[in-house]
């Protein structure tokens, strides 16, 4: 096994592991079996990871009932930190299956950041993972990059009562940590203005090829205690 640096995070139980497993490709990739899903997840356990991100964006409820249904029959759920995300709402609701088709064939979601849309996105993915808690919670896709003409719409549902969601999650502990997952620097910036947030899952920005355009940013948010968790650093999907 290799030994990875352990961090804290938030009000989070465990430390985190600096390297992490993002489950991008085993929501959205048809190829990927549930049971080869399980030997990366299991493999990655094995090297240390003890940190699993997800969304119910990535193929629409699979990575999320994948990976949770997979840490508990691998029985290493307490072990390990999992983030899940809200901004969107999806459509399809109650069925779970280890069939990716299932998911595939149900790409229905739609956008919501007010308190409502936030607490139903939070309670799905309850039901979806059958989990009774999630350690971090983080906000997709928030932000003009994303969202371009609509980024304002959205803003403001986030700040009239979505971040109110976000602290009444946290104050009541059905998460340890609240933070954001986006493509951008600028709107963690943003946020870390009007609210506490404890960390940033930041895709595209920071990476091996390309990491001068965000380096002054990150410079500036590490003065708000932010963590900041590098993602897609291999400048691929």
């Amino acid at each position: 096994m290799i030994k990875t640096p352990l961090k804290f995070i938030g009000e989070c139980s465990l430390p985190m592991s600096k390297l992490a497993l993002g489950t991008v490709q085993i929501g959205y990739d048809s190829r990927i079996s549930f049971d080869q899903a399980k030997e990366i997840i299991n493999a990655a356990y094995y090297e240390g990871v003890r940190y699993f991100d997800s969304a119910p964006m990535y193929g629409f409820g699979r990575a999320e009932y994948t990976l949770s249904t997979i840490l508990r029959e691998l029985e290493i759920r307490n072990n390990v930190l999992v983030s899940t995300k809200v901004g969107r709402v999806l459509n399809s609701q109650g069925l779970y299956s280890k069939n990716p088709s299932w998911y595939l064939n149900n790409p229905g979601y739609y956008y919501d950041y007010t308190y409502d849309g936030i607490m139903s996105s939070f309670e799905d993915s309850l039901k979806r993972t059958g989990l009774d808690h999630i350690d971090l919670l983080l906000v997709h896709d928030l932000g003009e990059k994303w969202h371009g003409d609509k980024a304002e719409l959205f803003w403001n549902q986030f700040c009239e009562s979505g971040f109110r969601a976000l602290d009444e999650l946290r104050r009541n502990r059905n998460v340890s940590a609240v933070g954001l997952g986006v493509n951008e620097t600028e709107i963690v910036l943003k946020v870390a203005k009007e609210f506490k947030i404890d960390c940033a899952l930041i895709a595209g920005q920071y990476t091996l090829l390309d990491h001068k355009n965000s380096y002054e940013d990150l410079k500036k948010l590490s003065e708000f205690n932010i963590e900041i968790f590098a993602a897609g650093i291999f400048n691929s999907g």
